[in-house]
């Protein structure tokens, strides 16, 4: 049994937008969004937060961000502080949101519904945005069918729940209620920018073999596996 798992490697390493498409894909998505002083998002699973920084930073809004990973919360957290912005992290799961029915305007999840429950986070997400309110997805895919062997190398390492393919997210956001679905963007590739690493001398060594077997997965499953991003929203009435 591993020491550290995938998500123990991005946080003790400090690696940002790690999901599909990273911080490119996730500033992209928020360009045509209303977004600004009166409007209340939510990341869920928010990581080292990343993406809620330059929400807070760009658009000005009420941003919170929810994260089960305590070390990324805890960075997440100084992060936040120590720019001073206007944004709360919390330690939470995203099957059980410590929010009110209809907070959010936005909802936010990068890389995320593959981790937990998905019928449990959607149900939360549709629970805590307001009518009207807008869900963006940005989930990695399979592109083909792939075989039940590959399928347990990819949850074993990332520890997935499901491996969907785009049309499978497009169901799963119908069966929960949710209307005006649409594709912002379709990356037919999970190659990244790449993972940048801040080496430290305190970093355990047995980090890198997470990096490793991280960077042969992304080698074969090399037009395998992509990503999505969607956008959908909770009815008016």
């Amino acid at each position: 049994m591993r020491k550290y798992s995938y998500l123990d490697f991005l946080a003790e390493l400090e690696v940002n937008h790690a999901h599909p498409g990273g911080a490119a894909s996730s500033y992209k998505m928020f360009e045509n969004e209303d977004l600004d002083e009166t409007k209340t998002v939510l990341d869920l699973g928010c990581g080292l937060g990343g993406t809620v920084v330059h929400l807070a930073n760009t658009y000005k809004c009420n941003i919170y961000g929810v994260d089960n990973h305590s070390t990324m919360v805890k960075k997440a957290k100084d992060r936040i502080a120590n720019q001073n912005l206007n944004a709360k992290i919390l330690m939470a799961s995203v099957e059980n949101l410590p929010f009110k029915k209809e907070t959010f305007d936005l909802i936010v999840v990068e890389s995320v519904l593959s981790f937990v429950d998905i019928t449990k986070a959607l149900s939360e997400c549709m629970r805590t945005l307001k009518k009207g309110g807008t869900l963006i997805l940005n989930e990695m895919i399979v592109l083909q069918s792939i075989s039940k062997e590959e399928q347990t190398r990819l949850k074993d390492f990332y520890q997935f729940s499901e491996c969907n393919q785009d049309s499978d997210w497009v169901d799963l956001l119908i069966n929960h209620g949710y209307i005006r679905i649409e594709r912002l963007m379709f990356n037919d590739s999970q190659e990244n920018e790449g993972i940048e690493l801040e080496l430290k001398p305190s970093i355990d060594p047995l980090l890198f073999d997470i990096l490793d077997e991280h960077e042969k997965l992304m080698s074969d499953f090399k037009g395998k596996i992509g990503n999505v991003v969607l956008r959908c929203h909770k009815k008016n009435d």
